[in-house]
C-alpha cells in the first residue's frame, strides 16, 4: 500500500501529515506524523506519530500490490517513536543496511529537521 492510498482521506487545509516510505523486498514501511487534533495538555507534543508496515504478497494478474497490514502502532512524541522504532523495524528487515536507511529517513519526520538542516 502507498503511502498516498493510506492517506487520501485527509484534506490538505485540515491536517499536515508528513510521511516516508520504505520498500524492502518483503515489506511496505510507512511512517507517518499527524498534527494532535485535541491539544488538552501544552507539554503534549504537537503530533502523534503512525508506523505503518505491509506484507507485501504476490499477485496474479495485478498491477498494484496492496499487501496485508501485519503491524500498526501510535507514538505520542517524536522521542517514544524514535526510541521503540529501531526494535520494530529489527523484527522486519534483516538486513542491517536496510534497517539503518529506514532509520535514517524517520529522521525527516523531526519537527525539527528542515531546522537543523538550514532549509
Amino acid at each position: 500500500m502507498k503511502a498516498k492510498e493510506l492517506f487520501s482521506f485527509v484534506k490538505k487545509d485540515e491536517f499536515e501529515p508528513a510521511f516516508v516510505e520504505f520498500y524492502s523486498a518483503d515489506h511496505n514501511i510507512i511512517l507517518t506524523r499527524f498534527e494532535r487534533v485535541l491539544k488538552t495538555d501544552k507539554n503534549k507534543d504537537q503530533w502523534m506519530y503512525f508506523v505503518y508496515i505491509f506484507k507485501r504478497e504476490p499477485t496474479k494478474g495485478k498491477k498494484d500490490n496492496l499487501g496485508i497490514s501485519v503491524y500498526n502502532k501510535i507514538f505520542h512524541s517524536y522521542e517514544e517513536f524514535m526510541e521503540n522504532l529501531y526494535f520494530i523495524l529489527g523484527e522486519y528487515l534483516v538486513d542491517s543496511h536496510e534497517l539503518i536507511k529506514c532509520m535514517n529517513l524517520a529522521k525527516k519526520l523531526n519537527p525539527n529537521y528542515y531546522d537543523g538542516q538550514g532549509i
